[in-house]
């Protein structure tokens, strides 16, 4: 049967423009085997800690054993959060395969503001 593969690409923001209260992400995950996949997503801001966010399992049915393409989501409200360089990160795990992750940096926050110069 071959051994068993799972890939994560395709990792992209789906709003255009200023990011200001919800970061979309969107992902596809290709997988061979028949097991349970589980997909933990991370951010990161500005270098610092990972902070997990969301999770997507996708279920280990076997109705194409063969090949198996998903299109996923996950959504991090930033309302709250800082601004600066958020790095996102889909970190999928199989009990059949090698992990497999992706990554993609984003800016939150900033372009919209206005300063005052005081002299």
């Amino acid at each position: 049967m071959g051994s068993k593969t799972i890939t994560v690409s395709n990792l992209l923001i789906t709003e255009p423009g200023e990011i200001g209260a919800f970061l979309p992400v969107m992902w596809n995950t290709t997988y061979t085997g028949n097991k349970t996949v589980t997909e933990k997503v991370y951010y990161t801001i500005d270098g610092g800690p990972k902070v997990q966010f969301s999770e997507v399992t996708i279920p280990g049915y076997s109705s194409d054993p063969f090949r198996r393409d998903y299109v996923n989501y996950a959504q991090l409200d930033v309302r709250k959060l800082p601004q600066g360089g958020y790095r996102i990160i889909v970190y999928a795990t199989a009990s059949d395969t090698p992990d497999a992750s992706e990554i993609t940096d984003v800016k939150v926050g900033g372009k919209g503001k206005i300063f005052i110069k005081l002299e």
